[in-house]
């Protein structure tokens, strides 16, 4: 979708320049780009327009019928999208069997093509470009948010989808696992041993050994931070290399001195050195009162030192801050540990440590599966953040107030659940921050300590609505999960096809859909699909043709651009998309839509050789009544044709010469030109021009 998507806008930089195409999406962007259909302009207005105001709109796919052969009756699915100017919330919603038959047999096909899932509910910045990683969002539950064409041995080939994550209304959003976290399981890499992380060149990285094999991997680490809310969304750009290992001790250079840490051999004691010149020696070796059956770990951190190990006898992480002495003549030491923090994870192996972007990270592996993990914290306490987590995010136009906690009853469970949540988001605009989080604190004390699964609560907003908020995440797939008090639709499966301020369908599930963008709410375009033999788009470019001419103008624009880059093909291909809108909006409004068209003609004119002896507002004027003027349709005819004159001739001297040759009808159309007469009217006004004798057209033209 993102390839049909990126065709049809066109893919730019956050300056809004022009960027290769991913070659990733080569082909579904050349399915998109080469198809008939282009969206309406209302749809890139309402995708692309910053200024628009806020907007609900809710899609119901609508049941479709049984296909022949078939068992299976395909559910409407159901989508919600909530737009403010500087934000988008999306609700990936419903998606069940496909309809085409046998979707539970996984025979020659891969049941995750045949049947979809619930997407996450997403809240998406619209002033910056930001991966998914970074993005607030709910996963799926009680769904696994992993690569459905990952090597599983529960065969994720015939998996069916579950979970229904519908619940998104104006400005806010509700669901579970919301990420950011502080905490992520690796589903997709393993290992036998323990990990090690260490930033570089801006990104952080984490290298470990294979399960089942030495080899060792190193992968970059997408940590997050653009939304202010700290966690951690696992590795990208993974690579195996051909190199093994074993294990090794900790290292870590602090306020210019390296630090050794590592278990004594033959006990279990856990030893800590540093060393002032670099390396070459260690010196004062402490031997710390805690144990370890494995290696320590070591990192400097907002200027101090942390140590991490993975504890004797009961396996618990535990991470502590490093005390070291110094005194004025010069003496240096270890005194031991401090706040000391012992977390309920528990590991086989040795834990790694590594401070990046002001975020203490720790990892390791897993004790029952061989999964690597990744918790960040940012005082070295990873101690889970909230419940209200609140991010001023001004400088991209707007807030966000987040109330998370774990679920009330983890053991009544059958998939286990990281934690419930609600978003809340608002235009920064409209409030100041700190007026936005107090008033969503002292509106929402009522809110208990732990959400309970299934739970029903209120939420009260900073602009006095209030949402009815639903944790139960499968079943009942059309009931809302989050409903407006003051307009309570809760049967979602009531809803038209399309509904919001800019899109309905008044027949309901008829195939009537209104299509409407700010300015053009009493004429929309209509896609009408009532007989399906027979389907009708009606469009509103009589009505509302700016877009239309901001197209044209574009078309002219690129035309010059592919002529100046030497493209005469691309550019000629480029002047006639422009020189038909052009026309089409001459006839529909000339008035109108000629003038701020003809300047644009007047420039193509002249990189034909055309130029005017007139003047120029005369000429506009002419350009823009194709009832009373030959002018637009002699002029369309000379961009159409290709031609490229060697020495400039006037576009009013060819009119007149064009109009007095005997027995020609002066022309109001493109339809109505004699090739043969405009070659003649341009030959005799070069001729007259430039003082030639010229008999041949052909001799005119630029080769």
């Amino acid at each position: 979708m993102a390839g049909y998507f990126l065709a049809y806008t066109g893919l730019t930089d956050p300056q809004h320049h022009p960027v290769r195409f991913p070659a990733s999406l080569d082909f579904p962007a050349l399915i998109s780009a080469t198809a008939a259909y282009r969206p309406p302009p209302a749809a890139y207005i309402l995708a692309m327009n910053h200024n628009n105001s806020e907007y609900l709109h809710r899609f119901h796919h609508g049941t479709r019928p049984r296909l022949r052969g078939s068992t299976d009756i395909a559910d409407a699915g159901l989508e919600i999208y909530f737009r403010s100017p500087s934000f988008l919330i999306s609700a990936g919603g419903t998606f069940l069997n496909s309809g085409y038959g046998h979707d539970e047999i996984d025979i020659g096909v891969n049941a995750w093509e045949q049947t979809s899932r619930a997407q996450a509910t997403t809240l998406i910045p619209t002033r910056v470009d930001t991966g998914f990683h970074d993005l607030i969002r709910f996963e799926p539950f009680p769904d696994s948010f992993v690569d459905p064409y990952a090597d599983d041995p529960e065969d994720p080939d015939t998996f069916h989808a579950q979970a229904v994550n519908i619940g998104v209304h104006r400005r806010i959003a509700a669901g579970a696992n919301l990420r950011p976290a502080e905490k992520k399981t690796l589903v997709e890499h393993s290992t036998s041993t323990y990990p090690a992380l260490a930033p570089h060149a801006g990104r952080l990285l984490m290298a470990w050994k294979g399960s089942g094999n030495d080899n060792l991997n190193v992968a970059k680490v997408l940590d997050t931070s653009l939304l202010k809310i700290d966690g951690v969304e696992g590795v990208e750009r993974a690579v195996t290399l051909g190199d093994s290992t074993d294990r090794s001790p900790a290292l870590a250079s602090h306020n210019g001195r390296l630090l050794l840490a590592w278990r004594g051999s033959g006990n279990n004691q856990l030893n800590l050195a540093f060393s002032t010149d670099d390396g070459i020696t260690f010196q004062g070796t402490t031997t710390l009162g805690d144990s370890s059956e494995h290696s320590p770990s070591l990192v400097s951190h907002g200027n101090r030192l942390y140590l991490a190990w993975t504890g004797r006898g009961d396996g618990k992480l535990n991470v502590a801050k490093v005390v070291l002495f110094g005194n004025t003549a010069g003496g240096f030491g270890i005194e031991g540990l401090e706040g000391k923090v012992v977390l309920d994870e528990i590991s086989t192996q040795s834990p790694a440590l590594a401070s990046h972007n002001e975020l203490l990270f720790l990892g390791w592996k897993g004790e029952g599966e061989e999964k690597l993990n990744l918790r960040v914290s940012r005082d070295g306490a990873f101690q889970p953040v909230g419940p209200w987590m609140f991010s001023n995010l001004a400088h991209l136009g707007f807030y966000v107030a987040a109330y998370r906690t774990p679920p009330a009853q983890p053991d009544e469970l059958v998939v286990p659940l990281d934690n419930l949540a609600l978003v809340y988001a608002r235009e920064a605009a409209d409030m100041d921050f700190n007026t936005f989080r107090d008033l969503t604190l002292t509106r929402n004390t009522h809110l208990p300590a732990k959400l309970d699964y299934g739970g029903v609560y209120e939420f009260h907003t900073p602009d006095d609505k209030h949402f009815t908020i639903w944790f139960l995440l499968v079943g009942q797939k059309y009931d809302a999960r989050v409903v407006d008090q003051s307009d309570q639709v809760s049967d979602l499966n009531t809803l038209p096809l399309v509904s919001g301020e800019y899109l309905r369908a008044p027949g309901g599930h008829d195939g009537l859909i209104e299509i409407r963008h700010p300015g053009s709410e009493q004429s929309p375009v209509v896609l009408d699909f009532r007989n399906a033999e027979a389907p009708v788009r009606a469009d509103n470019r009589a009505a509302h043709p700016q877009p239309w001419i901001e197209r044209g103008l574009a078309f002219f624009a690129l035309a010059e651009k592919f002529e100046q880059d030497g493209k005469r093909k691309d550019a000629q291909s480029s002047l006639a998309d422009a020189v038909r809108l052009y026309d089409e909006l001459l006839r529909l409004n000339p008035e109108q839509n000629g003038p701020p068209l003809a300047p644009a003609v007047i420039r193509a004119l002249g990189r034909c050789g055309v130029d005017f002896s007139v003047s120029e507002t005369e000429l506009h004027d002419w350009l823009a009544n194709p009832e009373y003027t030959p002018y637009p349709a002699i002029s369309q005819a000379l961009l159409l044709s290709g031609w490229r004159l060697k020495a400039p001739v006037f576009l009013d001297v060819i009119v007149w010469n064009y109009e007095r040759t005997r027995r020609v009808t002066s022309p109001r159309t493109v339809a109505d030109m004699r090739t043969d007469v405009l070659k003649a009217a341009i030959l005799e006004g070069s001729n007259s021009r430039h003082g030639t004798w010229v008999t041949n057209f052909e001799q005119l033209l630029q080769p």
